[in-house]
């Protein structure tokens, strides 16, 4: 019968990806529990915002710029770092705002720039903002009250709401893929302050994170940025995601562009894993050697769903289906329920008709991304945003 050769060693992944669905489903019950409602120790922090700058749509900068002008908790300086763009970027008039120009560097050469124009001693935070991101008007004091929550708290990333979802069926699958991933996925790695990544759309870190680092994190290579600055904060203290700091952004809107992305960030998956084991607690270590576990067992697992196919056990492969597009569902409907940027209507047509979509191409054709950036570890010519 199916049941008796039915490969007992699958129990292994089943269980894991049965273990973490339950600590992210868990952990999504903390969105209910009483916040930090007012800033008291921190009320008079100074943040400064860095925004690099490449090839940037000057009207998308200006938005940018303008978003953090208007916040609720005052920005005291936006430095924007023009990274070598062709044409360059103009610099106008706008209280607060400081323009330097370098030559093509990468992101974090365009940071260190920023780094460098800044005195120590005026600055209590950083922010980090992508150029074409803009931050909901209480992003900064959200964020703000996390650190003011728990002192061991050094880095802090928003909430990204793809902002251009409707523009085709790509961004709507990445509006479901990434609005899952923060806020299940990193809902549950913030409670032991251990994120795999923060985000390059908006995120703020104490300033001894980029100060004291700097050397180092100018000389660690020209990609995954921000999971860099994550480990450093991890190493003092904590990272945690903040759901209610919302950041929109733009997504691909091409599948090449997609793809590059996922594989993008493989990389810095497989590249950071080393320097997580040698550096990190032991607590830090778990989510990242639970998800090691799980990429590390997909190659057989899928090994197992080919051979499932060729002698003919259907059972299988239909119990697979079933089980993780229903899981998907109920995680794309967590993240709908909460999500600020769609009416009703448009939620519900979203999860019951995109859901499936984002199903089968993150299972089936973008977990290959993931692998492909193996390949291309040795590969350091990703400059550029």
């Amino acid at each position: 019968m199916y049941e008796e050769n039915y490969p007992r060693f699958l129990i292994l992944p089943w269980g894991i990806y049965g273990l973490v669905l339950l600590v992210c489903f868990f952990s999504y019950t903390f969105r209910w529990l009483p916040k930090q409602t007012k800033i008291d120790t921190l009320k008079e922090a100074r943040v400064i915002a860095i925004i690099p700058a490449y090839n940037e749509d000057p009207e998308l900068l200006k938005n940018t710029i303008r978003s953090i002008q208007e916040q609720t908790f005052k920005v005291q300086e936006i430095h924007v770092v023009d990274d070598g763009s062709v044409p360059e970027v103009k610099p106008y008039e706008a209280k607060d705002v400081v323009w330097h120009r370098q030559e093509n560097k990468g992101k974090r050469h365009a940071q260190g720039c920023a780094i460098n124009h800044i005195e120590e001693q005026t600055v209590d935070f950083i922010l980090t903002v992508d150029s074409d991101s803009v931050l909901a008007k209480n992003a900064v004091e959200k964020l703000i009250m996390a650190f003011e929550a728990d002192k061991e708290v050094m880095g802090a990333t928003g909430f990204v709401v793809t902002r251009n979802y409707n523009t085709n069926w790509i961004t709507r699958i990445s509006d479901i893929n990434i609005g899952v991933s923060c806020f299940v996925t990193r809902a549950s790695r913030s409670i032991t302050g251990s994120l795999e990544t923060t985000s390059g759309a908006l995120s703020m870190y104490r300033k001894e994170i980029l100060f004291d680092n700097l050397p180092h994190y100018l000389n660690s290579g020209t990609y995954s940025d921000d999971r860099q600055l994550c480990m450093y904060s991890e190493i003092a203290g904590k990272a945690i995601g903040v759901q209610e700091a919302l950041v929109f952004s733009d997504m691909p809107t091409t599948f090449k562009g997609l793809w590059n992305q996922r594989k993008r960030w493989g990389k810095g998956g497989w590249k950071y894993f080393p320097f997580q084991v040698t550096n990190l607690s032991v607590v830090d270590l778990f989510f990242p050697f639970l998800g090691m576990v799980q990429w590390t067992t997909v190659p057989a697992f899928y090994l197992i769903v080919a051979v499932a196919l060729s002698q003919g056990h259907y059972n299988f492969i239909y119990f697979y289906i079933v089980l993780k597009l229903s899981t998907r569902y109920l995680e794309a409907a967590i993240y709908l329920l909460g999500s600020p940027h769609m009416k009703s209507g448009e939620k519900f047509l979203s999860w019951l008709f995109i859901t499936p979509f984002d199903f089968f191409l993150t299972t089936f054709v973008l977990v290959f991304a993931k692998f492909s950036a193996l390949f291309a570890l040795r590969e350091d010519h990703w400059l550029t945003r």
